[in-house]
């Protein structure tokens, strides 16, 4: 059931009605623009609501330019314009895809362990991309160990807004090539 609608005391106006749960499903964030290189086109992204999840997807100028039950952050136009790298997360793992800006389908260009991305930057020449990935802890390696259900903290800082607890991984900065492979 929607809220009544209050009376608005400006004449000819419609009356207002407060926001309903509903509502929630029609909203949109937009976020992190990036301008051209020749700075005539602007690239963002819209966050949104789909049912329990979130999406969010890459616009540009004023229409959806990435599409899926994905969602894509980071966008970073290439120096000379041609292509946008992004980092694309489904399934509950994330890569760095590229797409030409004229549209198209866009490809992985990374295959990296399970983790996340902080940041993502274009070289000038354009011949690589530099990023920060702290992988997630117990992916990769024979020996992981699961983050323990409760956990004794015995330090002042021992997490941080938007990358969780500190479970003995931290960022690193990697380049990955054009051609896909890291260092």
């Amino acid at each position: 059931m929607s809220p009544r609608p209050r009376p608005d005391p400006r004449p000819g106006r419609r009356p207002r009605r407060l926001i309903a749960a509903e509502d929630l499903q029609s909203f949109r964030f937009p976020g992190d623009p990036q301008l051209s290189p020749d700075g005539r086109r602007a690239l963002y992204t819209v966050k949104s609501i789909a049912g329990q999840d979130y999406r969010q997807h890459l616009w540009l100028g004023g229409g959806q330019f990435t599409r899926g039950k994905v969602s894509d952050a980071l966008p970073r136009w290439s120096p000379d314009g041609t292509q946008i790298a992004f980092v694309r997360s489904a399934g509950g793992e994330s890569q760095i895809w590229l797409m030409p800006s004229a549209g198209g389908e866009p490809r992985a260009l990374t295959a990296l362990p399970p983790g996340k991305f902080r940041s993502l930057e274009w070289s000038p020449d354009g011949s690589r991309l530099a990023f920060a990935f702290r992988r997630d802890p117990g992916s990769g390696s024979k020996g992981a160990r699961k983050p323990p259900l409760l956990r004794h903290i015995t330090a002042l800082r021992y997490k941080e807004e938007g990358k969780g607890f500190f479970d003995g991984e931290r960022d690193h900065i990697w380049a990955a090539r054009l051609d896909g492979r890291c260092e």
